[in-house]
């Protein structure tokens, strides 16, 4: 689970900037917190803002965080990533840190870095106690690396070797030390793997245009999460009846010849085609010396009471979404995911969206977290959600984004917090000139 984040003069953040999941002392809605280590901590956050404030940004720095850790190292194009209305900013690297919670251990990861490299890299945990201790910390300085492990670690002469010849030989400047180390010597520091299979199997990223990923195949193979869906499309009445995997063998030909190749070559993918001009998604996986392709299928009822069935495509861009979001809604409630997500109503009716999020919220043995951005006001409702899951993002007079919680403010339990929002009374929202500045006619 994720307990802070942590950016610096990236994208439109000029300075560091903490967003949190932290608690206050709020008695409402006490199965949303969770707690280790006595540190008690949301299962839930919702970002508002207005255009351009710096809502979706949020969402990317943890994206490219997650992308740089899988990559093993810097993208090229980090230097453009800087924060570029203030002069000062492009003279100094960047910096994006997360706290969070996995195997009931607190970890802090921070890198900072430029387009030369990596400058700094730190992974430490939270003892019971309160301490921290290092596992790893590297920082570039006078044209070297420097590496130091947990306190102790170089008085053996073959640890300290080992460090030396990491720092001149092994380590360049745009590698990434926390995947070198689980990656190649994760025997000797399990935190690193640990810590790394969060980053690769617990936090997901969906971002606004994005799909989730082989959704038939997920379907098909996981059965609990097609009864899932198959219970939101009724209880939200979409108009479907219900959800299922069509799967056929196809064959070699000039048309799928492109598969097949891809598939000999990596037998254990996953390829996710769509077609956009019917809509349609399908999954197709190679089972022993055959290709199946795996597509949906639901389910309505005509004006004669028989079931019609429709290709995937043929559904609403609201029904497509909902459906993306079914493995998200199980791996938050009962797989431990973490999901962050940008503009979690996109093509989706605010009704549904609340009904979904109040899904969540009274949920009491969700075992995962969700944080998303969102212009829904309907969310803002303290029947589905504390103050302290309430977040702004706001930009100063510069354009950079500044990220603050509700629970700042005194706001009374019964307040009615939605028409707060719209009144400005919070922030965060957009400041509109007179239309007739524009010169409409009529």
């Amino acid at each position: 689970m994720i307990l802070r984040v942590i950016i610096d003069n990236l994208y439109s953040f000029s300075k560091p900037v903490e967003f949190n999941m932290f608690t206050n002392k709020s008695q409402r809605h006490l199965s949303h917190k969770r707690s280790v280590a006595k540190v008690s901590f949301l299962k839930m956050a919702a970002l508002y803002g207005a255009n351009g404030a710096g809502k979706s940004n949020l969402v990317k720095s943890v994206h490219l965080l997650k992308g740089i850790v899988m990559n093993a190292s810097l993208p090229s194009f980090v230097g453009e990533l800087k924060y570029k209305l203030d002069k000062a900013c492009k003279e100094r690297p960047s910096s994006v840190a997360v706290e969070f919670v996995t195997n009931g251990i607190i970890y802090y990861y921070t890198m900072t870095f430029d387009e030369t490299g990596v400058w700094y890299e730190l992974l430490s945990e939270t003892l019971p106690n309160g301490d921290d201790r290092r596992i790893f910390e590297r920082e570039y300085k006078d044209a070297k690396e420097n590496v130091c492990f947990q306190d102790g670690y170089s008085d053996k002469p073959k640890n300290r070797m080992f460090v030396e010849v990491l720092e001149e030989k092994f380590l360049g400047r745009k590698d990434v030390l926390l995947t070198m180390l689980q990656e190649k010597y994760g025997k000797e520091f399990p935190d690193t793997a640990v810590a790394y299979k969060w980053f690769s199997d617990t936090l997901n990223v969906i971002n606004a245009s994005e799909a989730t990923g082989p959704l038939a195949h997920v379907f098909e193979k996981e059965k609990s999460v097609l009864r899932l869906g198959n219970d939101i499309v009724k209880r939200l009445s979409v108009g479907v009846n219900g959800i299922y995997v069509s799967k056929y063998e196809i064959e070699q030909t000039d048309k799928t010849q492109d598969i097949f190749e891809r598939l000999a070559k990596e037998p254990r993918t996953i390829m996710d085609v769509f077609n956009p001009y019917t809509g349609e998604r399908t999954s197709f996986v190679k089972e022993g010396d055959r290709v199946m392709a795996e597509t949906i299928r639901t389910s309505h009822t005509d004006n004669e009471e028989n079931e019609v069935v429709f290709n995937y495509g043929m559904e609403s861009d609201g029904t497509q979404r909902l459906l993306d979001y079914v493995p998200m809604l199980n791996g938050v409630m009962r797989g431990g995911k973490v999901f962050v997500i940008d503009e979690i109503e996109r093509s989706i009716h605010p009704a549904v969206v609340k009904e979904l999020v109040r899904l969540l919220s009274n949920d009491g043995e969700m075992n995962g977290q969700i944080v998303f951005t969102t212009h829904e006001t309907c969310l803002l409702d303290q029947d589905i959600m504390r103050t302290d899951e309430i977040w702004f993002a706001q930009k100063d007079k510069l354009g950079s984004t500044d990220l603050y919680s509700l629970s700042d403010y005194n706001v009374h339990a019964t307040a009615n917090v939605e028409n707060g929002y719209l009144n400005g009374r919070y922030g965060a929202i957009p400041f509109l000139d007179d239309l007739k500045t524009l010169h409409w006619n009529g």
